[in-house]
């Protein structure tokens, strides 16, 4: 469901199946924009294994702590600062940063 129509509003122009409204639209964003901290995740496993398998080094705890601190800072921190903005809203296929603070979505 989070990636249909139905949370975009009702009354939105030009959204087919829109059921939802701006709670579930923001809802959707923020989901969306939570996820956004997987590929990061995917990042710091791919430099984790190589240093544990091609250089031969075993990452200090202090290093996978700050690799969980840096996914969850930065998908935590993405999404409530977008929440908390206004950021959130129809962006033309599905909630997520509206088209007002477009320059964000390259950021984000």
């Amino acid at each position: 469901l989070m990636m249909t129509t139905w949370p975009i509003p009702a009354d939105t122009p030009g959204a087919h199946d829109a059921y939802g409204n701006e709670a579930t639209c923001k809802t959707q964003a923020f989901f969306m924009q939570l996820g956004l901290g997987a590929p990061f995740y995917n990042l710091c496993l791919a430099i984790y294994y190589y240093l544990f398998i091609v250089k031969n080094i075993r990452p200090s705890r202090n290093l996978e702590r700050c690799m969980h601190l840096v996914c969850f800072l930065f998908a935590f921190g993405t999404a409530i600062a977008g929440l908390t903005t206004g950021m959130f809203g129809y962006a033309a296929f599905w909630c997520w940063i509206t088209v007002e603070y477009n320059i964000f979505r390259y950021f984000f």
